[in-house]
């Protein structure tokens, strides 16, 4: 069905990729003479708080008390924001903040070492060190019901990041979060049984755990009971000839317009076939209509929602190296797009950096807030703004 738009696609997805990652390969590397070369593990250790107001970022109060402005400030020297990058700085502040306690900052410890990108200066004893501490601590915090923890673990063994790929234990630690109340944990749990991630698709317990991250104020969770909640009243798996007459006309006047370049039908249809709703549940289907987004500039709803397939093996091989590469070089253009006054992607960044987990992305509260700030600031009319 509409196969017109679906070759198109296909011609010219492999050199598109293939581009991508070049281009990021370079990007990444080329930022090497920002590194401060060989920084020791007990360097890491001896951060001072207080230490970074040199640089005149004293209002950034990186304290015992204040673990989270830690990490703020680390991820500014990783990614060069306001100052120079400086991967020694990173790891000294993310440390320090992992040592004392914050799970978010042990989880990007291990996921700035792992990362398909990385092409920093640590030797390899010094980075499995910090990996190993990191992960220790995760345990501990865990044992002890921090749920950021068990749930920052449970994707590290669910992407075998800085551990060995556990499906199982992934599961079984973002249950211990969602027991002890976390929603996101729930959802992600939810996500597992919905698409089969080491086990037989279960859309009945995929309700169960979305409906729990609903619960405990997850708003995602909320989003997707409404769309599975239909898939188990009509029935997954429904072919072609199963479905209304209106649901394919439907169907077939929004792959037109996708293929006359209107993206916002492009975002209809891929729903459409990712939920099934209203036609046969496709996944690889939705990955040639978020690839052909992609392609067109749409970055948030194209290039972004097609790492989420690369990443989980929806609809496509599963490639943790190619969701990398396309996340890592969408970000990067949203963030272009929203210094030079695009506001819609500030917008769109705000949202990346609220549910980062959706795309393996580091939840940073601050920052979607500064993000969503900008984009009201700058003229955007959303209800947000108001």
């Amino acid at each position: 069905m509409f196969g017109r738009l679906g070759n198109a696609m296909l011609n010219q997805y492999s050199l598109f990729l293939l581009a991508v990652g070049v281009a990021l390969v370079f990007v990444c590397c080329d930022r090497s003479d920002h590194l401060v070369e060989h920084p020791e593990t007990t360097e890491a250790t001896s951060l001072q708080p207080g230490q970074h107001s040199e640089i005149g970022l004293e209002d950034l109060d990186c304290t015992d008390d204040n673990l989270s402005a830690c990490l703020e400030l680390a991820f500014m020297f990783k990614n060069g924001e306001q100052m120079i990058a400086d991967e020694t700085e990173f790891l000294r502040l993310g440390q320090f903040a992992c040592t004392r306690g914050l799970a978010r900052a042990c989880g990007a410890v291990v996921d700035h070492f792992d990362a398909f990108t990385y092409c920093g200066s640590v030797d390899d004893e010094d980075r499995d060190s910090l990996i190993s501490e990191a992960i220790s601590i995760l345990e501990i915090l865990c044992t002890d019901e921090d749920v950021l923890a068990c749930t920052e673990l449970a994707a590290l063994c669910a992407y075998g990041r800085g551990v060995e790929l556990d499906e199982n234990r992934a599961r079984s630690l973002y249950l211990t979060a969602c027991d002890l109340g976390y929603g996101a944990a729930c959802t992600f749990l939810a996500r597992m049984y919905e698409i089969g991630t080491g086990l037989p698709v279960d859309l009945a317990t995929a309700m169960v755990f979305y409906r729990l991250g609903c619960e405990n104020n997850f708003e995602e969770a909320c989003e997707t009971v409404n769309m599975l909640e239909h898939r188990l009243t009509v029935g997954p798996g429904l072919t072609e000839e199963q479905l209304p007459a209106d649901s394919i006309a439907t169907a077939g006047a929004t792959a037109s317009r996708c293929d006359q370049g209107d993206l916002d039908a492009c975002l209809q249809l891929a729903r459409m076939y990712e939920t099934g709703l209203g036609l046969p549940q496709d996944y690889s289907q939705a990955a040639l209509v978020y690839e052909v987004m992609c392609e067109a500039g749409g970055l948030y709803h194209g290039c972004l929602q097609l790492t989420r397939l690369f990443r989980n093996g929806m609809g496509v091989e599963q490639d943790i190296r190619r969701a990398d590469l396309l996340l890592h070089e969408s970000l990067e253009i949203l963030g272009e797009q929203c210094d030079s006054g695009l506001m819609e992607s500030c917008l769109q960044l705000a949202w990346v950096y609220e549910t980062g987990s959706t795309l393996d992305v580091e939840v940073n509260e601050a920052t979607a807030a500064d993000y969503r700030q900008q984009a009201c600031e700058g003229g955007l009319e959303s209800p947000i703004c108001e």
